[in-house]
């Protein structure tokens, strides 16, 4: 298995459009999906965007996943992309991370390549000594991510979402590290009337190296996890 991982950035250096990272997601699907199937590419792009909303018109009901009427009232727009998963939000002090791979390759059924990205986000977490878990089982499935118990309290910290066509997965999770948590009272996440929760929340001091520092240990944490659970 051969890996890559980039970061996509925007123009200043800073936080990108959510069209450009979907842009370069779709240039490494083509190539992923028409390449030989025993090559064995896992890319992975990183990036940081701008206020976003994102959700799957073909399978979700607006009025049920906004806490305003319509989307007129949000404070940042709002994208149909076509992904599993619910109503969420991207933006600065949020990683988004992408990954593009055979599932094949890595030997893998969706179920648990899903299970796997969350096993990532946890992993890297532990590494800031934050101890979190994915759904707890009592939550329906549609709360699927990474959680952790603030004060006797359920947060969530990560949400995934994943596409898989030709055999090739696209999107994958987005974890707060100094999300603006605000963004999230207008929705709801994952279509569940739940608060989501950041590492800034949590103690970490989020400075500008901050970002970096995680993808940089993220960057490990995936190669360790997809190359160690192949079967």
């Amino acid at each position: 298995m051969r890996f890559t991982f980039e970061v996509v950035r925007g123009e200043d250096g800073g936080p990108c459009p959510l069209s450009k990272a979907l842009a370069r997601q779709e240039e490494v699907f083509a190539q992923i999906s028409s390449a030989n199937p025993l090559q064995g590419d896992c890319h992975i792009i990183f990036a940081e965007h701008t206020p976003v909303y994102t959700w799957n018109a073909a399978k979700r009901d607006l009025n049920r996943i906004l806490r305003v009427h319509g989307s007129d009232f949000l404070p940042a727009p709002m994208v149909d992309v076509g992904r599993a998963g619910s109503v969420s939000f991207h933006g600065p002090g949020q990683v988004t991370c992408y990954i593009i791979t055979r599932l094949d390759s890595l030997k893998l059924d969706v179920p648990t390549f899903a299970r796997l990205l969350d096993v990532i986000v946890i992993d890297t977490l532990g590494c800031f000594d934050i101890k979190s878990f994915p759904k707890p089982p009592n939550l329906p499935t549609a709360a699927s991510g990474v959680w952790i118990d603030h004060k006797g309290s359920l947060r969530k910290i990560s949400s995934r979402g994943i596409r898989l066509s030709r055999g090739v997965s696209r999107f994958g999770f987005a974890l707060n590290i100094s999300t603006d948590l605000s963004y999230f009272d207008y929705i709801y996440p994952c279509g569940l009337d739940i608060q989501m929760i950041s590492m800034k929340k949590l103690g970490i001091v989020a400075g500008a190296s901050t970002m970096a520092d995680v993808i940089a240990v993220m960057q490990t944490v995936i190669q360790n996890t997809l190359t160690t659970h192949r079967t």
